[in-house]
């Protein structure tokens, strides 16, 4: 298994990569495809299209992608186009100079607990140290079981909030 970066020649396929998003994403229901497509089209294909070279992904000797994460090196640059699509997205914007990168990552279930993840963070802090950026950061909830998996991987509770008025959030961020 290598991890590999985005290129037009190394694409995985499209398919094999929305497998593991739907099969990781909390929302499984859909009333059609496009629903489906757009939902996928929301939350990952644009992270795809507009910083393809921060989409790392592993796959097995068959070819089928079995993790993948996708990134942003510049949080703030990109708050006009992604705060009108996750409207939390600009809550913690005074640590984005301090942790500018964010980052999604996700992994099939059947591949899940066999350190993928870790190394996809590690490739990608390694792609953001050599670009000279200080650090990365992600936003969960505080009793998400993905916690101890960032904390385990070098990731600090940096600050908590109230989203709307009832729903916690926090940023966890990564010196580089």
């Amino acid at each position: 298994m290598k991890i590999q970066i985005w290129q037009e020649h190394l694409t995985p396929p499209l398919q094999s990569l929305k497998s593991v998003f739907f099969a990781t994403t909390s929302k499984q229901q859909f009333t059609s495809e496009v629903e489906k497509e757009s939902f996928f089209q929301h939350w990952l294909a644009y992270y795809m299209k507009h910083w393809p070279q921060e989409l790392l992904f592993m796959m097995d000797e068959n070819e089928h992608v079995m993790a993948y994460l996708s990134g942003c090196s510049d949080s703030l640059k990109a708050i006009d186009f992604i705060s009108p699509k996750v409207p939390s997205y600009s809550l913690f914007q005074e640590h984005f100079s301090e942790y500018p990168a964010h980052l999604h990552i996700n992994t099939h279930p059947n591949h899940q607990n066999r350190g993928l993840g870790g190394q996809l963070i590690t490739a990608y802090c390694q792609l953001l140290a050599e670009k000279a950026v200080p650090g990365v950061h992600i936003v969960t909830s505080p009793d998400q079981h993905n916690v101890r998996f960032y904390e385990k991987h070098g990731f600090a509770l940096v600050e908590k909030k109230v989203w709307r008025q009832s729903y916690n959030l926090q940023l966890m961020g990564k010196k580089l």
